[in-house]
């Protein structure tokens, strides 16, 4: 399991070029973050109300750049442009979602580092087993608000 998808992305001298399906509160934060080490984002999103939750000035300076569109449409994934995407992020609202995106990236696309955002911690315990990066939500939250309590440290 990730515990910190920061640590997982290393910092390195070349800037990674990653891209998010999703875009959300939570992997708009994400997005924002990983843009300020330096890194190249590519955001898909099937509402473009969400891309509200980005920093335009990322937007205008291209460090981040958005794509509207089907994400769920295997047509949708030969009109884009994927070359020398390092990384690959499902992010979406829906596990099951961001599960098909998973295979899709791996044995379609051949990301070569995948992650998956799960919610659901039964479902992210079962996927776990499989060698996949799985960033489990619902763990990342217990476990910081136990930190919190029993140890005194900050969320």
């Amino acid at each position: 399991m990730v515990d910190n998808i920061s640590d997982e992305i290393p910092n390195i001298s070349r800037p990674q070029k990653i891209m998010v399906v999703g875009c959300e509160k939570f992997s708009a934060r994400t997005i924002n973050h990983l843009s300020k080490d330096g890194h190249v984002l590519k955001v898909v999103e099937q509402s473009s109300d969400r891309f509200n939750f980005l920093p335009q000035e990322k937007i205008d300076s291209n460090s981040i750049s958005t794509v509207l569109g089907d994400y769920t449409d295997r047509n949708f994934w030969n009109q884009i442009k994927l070359n020398d995407i390092d990384i690959f992020i499902a992010a979406t609202e829906i596990d099951s979602c961001n599960l098909f995106l998973y295979h899709l990236a791996t044995h379609i696309l051949k990301v070569p580092k995948v992650f998956v955002i799960l919610k659901d911690g039964k479902l992210a315990n079962i996927y776990q087993t499989f060698d996949m990066k799985i960033i489990n939500i619902s763990e990342l939250v217990v476990n910081s608000i136990d930190n919190y309590i029993n140890h005194d440290e900050d969320i």
